[in-house]
């Protein structure tokens, strides 16, 4: 369950998924380069739902931030995205686009690989996943990535420019 911290509020709120009691926090935080920003999350000790964002205390013009991994320690890069955002890694095929129950996250580029790794190996063990070679072709990219063999950029695109 998310803890309160100084600077934060809860609230006790139904659960969107099962209508048990979950926990609103959110939290003010700056962070760098991407400017002011209200960390939410949802928390059910019921189903165990929940939902993380990040929102922009003001709003800027559209933006877009490219980075380079070229080896190994690029993977260390902070990567902040928003609900609202959209990330592409055009070298693997993959975009994550915003949706209904989109996450914002704050992470590093190499976790940013491992929920892309992890959503790979989701769709493999579906039982009617139609491009299942597909899929273990970009696994390999990704370890390749990881290594340092396999150069790539990540785009990330905000409307409200964050």
């Amino acid at each position: 369950m998310a803890a309160e911290t100084p600077g934060s509020k809860s609230i006790p709120i139904p659960c969107p998924n099962c209508s048990g009691h979950a926990l609103f926090v959110e939290t003010s935080h700056p962070i760098p380069h991407f400017g002011n920003a209200i960390l939410t999350t949802v928390d059910c000790r019921n189903c165990g739902f929940k939902l993380n964002d990040i929102l922009p205390a003001e709003f800027k013009e559209p933006a877009a931030f490219t980075v380079e991994v070229k080896k190994p320690k690029d993977l260390e890069t902070k990567i902040v995205r928003s609900s609202s955002g959209t990330v592409k890694i055009s070298k693997l095929g993959v975009t994550i686009e915003p949706g209904t129950a989109a996450d914002g996250f704050i992470s590093n580029l190499e976790g940013l690989l491992d929920r892309v790794e992890a959503a790979l190996k989701a769709f493999l063990f579906s039982p009617d996943a139609p491009d299942r070679k597909n899929a273990e072709k970009k696994l390999r990219q990704i370890r390749a990535a990881r290594e340092g063999k396999l150069a790539f950029k990540v785009e990330v695109l905000d409307p409200y420019g964050n």
